[in-house]
């Protein structure tokens, strides 16, 4: 700039949508010599200014559970139908031990939509003590009892944070006639953090319409689980079942589990599930093996081994026909490579044994997999190479088959991503692998992000043989648009083109679901300020905006009707503030400022401020005009005026640090006069004032006459006044060796 000239600069600052505390800012300029190659540092300065972040929302103390309902239109192309779902689920209070989740969802009237859904009505209420659950959902028990049904029931667990605990749960099947009715009991006790135990047990019926189609099947287990260290788990389970379906007697099974992590990083897997032929549960007539074991061999390389061993039809029933053993063996390892390079290779061994002689379908199984990744800022890509051979003792004949697969992204934005992906096989005759499955198959999908509101996905894949199922195309796409009160509309359309038919239906599905949020109750935690800046001086009282509140360190703003709120504030006691340069010069609030707020639990307190222009209150201490000196009177000699004037030849000066206040429903303001005399208080609430000048500040030996009283200032009136400090009057005595001269 030119020596003597001035500028504008305009920073803009822009606050986080979280920020609600207000911050120091700081701006450092600094000037430079610009003839100076070097640019020297000729000066320097720092501004200090605040950051103020608005305090907005809408006012709700009340706790509520998200939800949102949905309207769903769906069709075909030949018909159309539609369904309402209404679903939500969350916290019932800020401690977060307290939840809920629920559904409500009508029925599905056609049947035939890939996207329509099944009917269902759920809610589900937890607490750390207990929790309960009704309605159309899954239920579970334990792995060898019931590890899960689906149905329409009820279910209560209770003690649930403390050592011993109990629940049980109540189901009736929904579409199977004649009806299955499920009962599930458990008791659980934990002797210390390491050992646990629980006792289970289940009954299932179904009354038939015959004597003959009714059964009844009860199972009992017990369960142990043994945690010596967070490293290692060991988890057991017996059961034992009887049941009156069939020819069934009771019966026996068990579950092991273990788990452990050995040193480096080694983990350990071992399964052990035994069933006998004629137990009750949903796992029957097996026995089965499964271990694992994962290690690091080096820098970079994880080793791993699985083995699994499965045995059926344990008591060789013919009427099975079949009684297999299988033994499978898996080796691999991978190669965490430099430059984002990873790399695999597999080897799996499979052995199947057909127990009953002659051995017909006894089979050998061998496969081999390698596949090389590499990973980029904004590109992924994975190519894995198959291959696979079979010894079948019947025909005494070998299948093989060479198969590839592949899988790219691309990602050159955080908005757009596109994916391919697929496969194909050498000889696409030959299927029937039971480790590794055949590849014939291409597709890509994407989407497409342009703005938090708007986004766009699709994907398209194509079989090219009819091993998987009989379609043999598929594509879908999905719009989403989110509105402003956090509406979303979206669609979806599927095809689907099958084997028997070129062209397949175009499935649709158009919803808009919207945010209906319950409230269960106020927060008592929490309360808010709402109110209103208005000018109650001007005609119609207009409000006024752009004014700063500040309370508990958050600040509101009022908008253009003067409205301002502080949504959510802790309960108690605030001081609610206004910040003067907000609201022009000599506009001051009508109320005390700063004011006590007191917030109120679940309560919103209202608050209007009318602003007035302040008064002036401003005036000087002088000495009395009578004249000063010497005199005598009735044998008395008088000192009048400035003793210091007369005695010693000084010119008057002011009377300097005297105090005075100035009081009015509790407010106190105090000034000092300078060394003039003179005092003023500015931006006074019109009003009356009680004055009141401190005497212990006068000059010694002096007094006012009017040291206290009460002055009415009306708005925007400049009030002066003048105290005149008196001196009091006092014996002195006279020594006849001293003189007083004066010229």
């Amino acid at each position: 700039l030119p020596p003597g000239s001035a500028t504008s600069v305009i920073i803009r600052v822009s606050t986080e949508i979280g920020e609600k505390r207000i911050t120091n800012l700081f701006l450092n300029l600094k000037a430079l010599d610009g003839k100076l190659r070097d640019r020297r540092v000729l000066g320097s300065i720092s501004i200090g200014v605040e950051k103020i972040s608005r305090a907005h929302g809408d006012v709700d103390l009340h706790y509520r559970v998200p939800t949102r309902m949905k309207l769903i239109n769906l069709g075909d192309g030949t018909s159309q139908w539609s369904q309402i779902e209404i679903a939500g689920g969350g916290n019932l209070d800020d401690s977060g031990n307290r939840q809920v989740d629920f559904l409500l969802r009508t029925p599905d009237q056609n049947q035939k939509s890939l996207f329509g859904m099944r009917d269902e009505f759920y809610f589900n209420y937890f607490t750390d003590e207990y929790s309960a659950r009704v309605g159309d959902q899954s239920y579970s028990l334990s792995y060898l009892t019931n590890f899960y049904s689906y149905g329409r029931g009820f279910e209560l667990n209770l003690n649930e944070s403390k050592p011993t605990r109990f629940g049980f749960f109540d189901l009736t099947s929904r579409w199977d006639e004649p009806k299955l009715n499920q009962l599930g009991l458990y008791v659980g006790h934990d002797l210390n953090d390491k050992l646990k135990f629980r006792v289970n047990h289940f009954r299932q019926e179904q009354q038939g319409f015959v004597s003959t189609a009714s059964f009844e099947k009860q199972i009992t287990s017990l369960e142990m689980e043994f945690a010596p260290d967070e490293r290692s788990n060991l988890k057991l389970e017996h059961g034992q079942s009887t049941t009156t379906l069939g020819n069934l007697q009771k019966d026996n099974a068990y579950r092991l589990q273990y788990r452990a992590e050995l040193q480096e990083n080694i983990q350990l897997t071992l399964d052990k599930i035994h069933a006998g032929p004629d137990y009750a549960g949903s796992i029957r007539d097996i026995d089965h093996v499964f271990a694992t074991l994962e290690a690091p061999l080096m820098n970079r390389v994880q080793g791993g081994v699985r083995y699994s061993q499965s045995e059926q039809n344990l008591r060789f029933d013919p009427k099975r026909g079949a009684a297999v053993k299988e033994i499978l063996w898996q080796f691999g390892l991978n190669f965490q490579l430099k430059y984002g390079l990873n790399f695999s290779i597999d080897l799996d061994r499979r052995h199947r044994y057909d127990r009953f002689a002659p051995a017909g379908f006894d089979l050998k199984e061998k496969a081999y997999r390698a596949a090389l990744g590499k990973s980029w800022k904004r590109f992924d890509l994975r190519w894995e190479v198959r291959h696979w051979q079979r010894t079948e003792s019947v025909a005494i004949q070998e299948t093989w088959n060479d198969s590839h697969s592949y899988f790219a992204v691309f990602r050159p934005s955080p908005k757009f991503f596109f994916s391919v992906y697929g496969g194909f096989s050498k000889n696409q005759g030959n299927y029937g692998s039971l480790i590794l499955r055949n590849f014939g198959n291409l597709g890509f999908s994407s989407r497409w992000q342009p703005s938090d509101r708007f986004s766009l996905n699709f994907w398209y894949l194509k079989y090219d043989y009819s091993g998987i199922s009989n379609e043999k195309s598929q594509g879908n796409i999905g719009l989403e648009y989110k509105l402003p009160d956090d509406a979303v509309i979206l669609l979806k359309a599927r095809n689907n083109v099958s084997w028997l038919a070129e062209k397949g239906p175009v499935f649709y599905e158009l919803s808009y679901s919207v945010p209906i949020d319950v409230p269960v109750r106020l927060n008592t935690k929490i309360g808010s300020l709402s109110g209103k800046v208005i000018d109650a001086e001007l005609p119609g009282k207009p409000a006024i905006p752009n004014v700063i509140l500040i309370m508990a360190g958050r600040a509101a703003v009022t908008n253009s009707r003067g409205q301002f709120v502080f949504p959510a504030m802790a309960c108690g006691t605030h001081t609610l503030t206004i910040e003067a340069k907000s609201v022009g010069f000599n506009r001051i609030s009508s109320i005390k400022m700063p004011a006590e707020i007191v917030i109120i639990g679940g309560k919103t307190n209202r608050i209007d401020i009318e602003m007035v222009k302040g008064s002036q209150f401003k005036g000087k201490f002088i000495r009395p005009s009578i004249g000063q000196g010497v005199s005598e009177a009735a044998g008395e000699v008088h000192l009048t005026g400035d003793t210091e004037q007369i005695l010693k030849k000084r010119p008057a000066t002011g009377l300097g640090n005297i105090l005075i206040e100035l009081s009015q429903d509790g407010a106190n303001l105090r000034r000092a006069s300078d060394s003039y005399g003179e005092f003023q208080f500015d931006s006074l609430k019109p009003g009356i004032w009680h004055y009141k000048v401190y005497e212990q500040s006068l000059p010694e030996n002096h007094y006012l006459k009017n040291a206290e009283g009460e002055i009415n200032l009306a708005s925007d009136e400049t009030r002066e006044v003048s105290f005149e400090v008196l001196p009091r009057k006092r014996r002195i005595q006279i020594i006849d060796e001293g003189e007083i001269n004066i010229e």
